[in-house]
């Protein structure tokens, strides 16, 4: 699955994409961004979900290159501690060089504050940082986020930084 491209962000340096999946069990298997690391805004709502159901969306962002995850939604604080717990099982067998996939949650924010974050403040671990070229905003299940989404990256891009 190819997310969509929407704009370049000067603050980052990234290109900057929108995904939207009609529901959580339907997230694929696999995802292409053209970019070897990549930061995530994971606007999702997962009171009802089952962990099985968030790992399925998470590991296939992991094995594309995510390095940061910006979780927005219902329940994000557990996405965000599921994010985590994949992050730590899926580097049990590796080297331990001290590096970290960043992980936030933002639950007492608005969408537009917490898309305003992503889009400035998601800066990566300093081993990936030459490598994020790419931000992904990604809306599972609630198409009504999918336009707040699209016009937040827009305008966001487009605002004078202070």
């Amino acid at each position: 699955m190819h997310p969509e491209f929407i704009t370049h962000c000067s603050v980052q340096e990234r290109d900057l994409y929108f995904l939207s999946v009609g529901e959580p069990r339907s997230f694929p298997d696999s995802i292409s961004i053209p970019s070897q690391k990549f930061a995530v805004f994971l606007a999702l709502n997962a009171a009802e979900l089952d962990h099985t159901i968030i790992s399925g969306i998470i590991l296939p962002l992991l094995r594309a290159g995510a390095v940061y995850f910006c979780c927005y939604g219902p329940d994000c604080g557990r996405v965000h501690d599921i994010i985590d717990e994949e992050i730590v099982m899926s580097t049990l067998d590796q080297e331990d060089d001290g590096s970290v996939i960043m992980t936030t949650w933002h639950d007492d924010e608005t969408l537009e504050d917490a898309l305003w974050f992503f889009v400035m403040n998601s800066y990566p671990d300093d081993k990936y940082f030459d490598a994020c070229r790419a931000g992904v905003a990604i809306s599972i299940g609630n198409p009504s986020w999918d336009d707040q989404i699209i016009r937040g990256l827009k305008d966001l891009t487009k605002a004078k930084i202070p």
